[in-house]
């Protein structure tokens, strides 16, 4: 299915391979699990509920929520080929980038990628400012949670309105608050 869409996605194929292997195989609840009569003694589920849950995770559902995160975060990240063509970069130079810590790439499958996060949308073709003060922090985050956190907007950051970190960036605000945030976040 995935090989249909005609885009770059035989490393999408690879990597959510290894990915699915890398997690934990599915197991059945325990019956006789204590915080089980807890959950529907306080209400918080009727056993009703708490059956269909449990035939849900057998059924490996927060597997396949797991591969879908991936899966989309993956599909946000083209090839440094593709990056450097996109922000009129050579191989060199895109490869320089990412050693000066002016974009961060990611391996996928055994191939060198750059989440999308990092590109400007006003105007295209650019990198957002400032990415040389902030990837440094990100070194100890997952690459598919700092996309997350570079997309979803931050009370922190007013502009015209609560901004994402991307938007504040763009916008032209201080790349001091969005390190703040970086510095001051508690990521799971």
């Amino acid at each position: 299915m995935l090989r249909d869409l005609e885009a770059d996605t035989e490393y999408l194929l690879d990597g959510l391979l290894a990915f699915a292997r890398s997690l934990e195989p599915v197991r059945r609840p325990f019956s006789g699990d204590p915080s089980r009569a807890f959950l529907v003694s306080s209400g918080a589920f009727t056993e009703q509920e708490l059956a269909e849950a449990d035939a849900s995770v057998a059924r490996g559902s927060l597997e396949l929520s797991a591969m879908e995160w991936w899966l989309t975060a993956a599909a946000e990240t083209p090839s440094l080929k593709d990056a450097a063509a996109f922000l009129h970069l050579t191989m060199d130079e895109i490869e320089l980038a990412i050693r000066e810590d002016r974009l961060m790439s990611v391996d996928i499958a055994g191939e060198w990628r750059v989440p999308i996060w990092q590109f400007n949308t006003r105007p295209v073709g650019r990198t957002l400012p400032h990415l040389e003060f902030i990837i440094p922090l990100l070194r100890d985050w997952d690459w598919r949670t700092a996309g997350r956190f570079f997309a979803t907007r931050q009370e922190d950051l007013l502009g015209f309105g609560c901004e994402t970190p991307a938007s504040w960036l763009e916008d032209g605000g201080d790349a001091k608050e969005v390190r703040s945030l970086i510095k001051h976040s508690h990521r799971c």
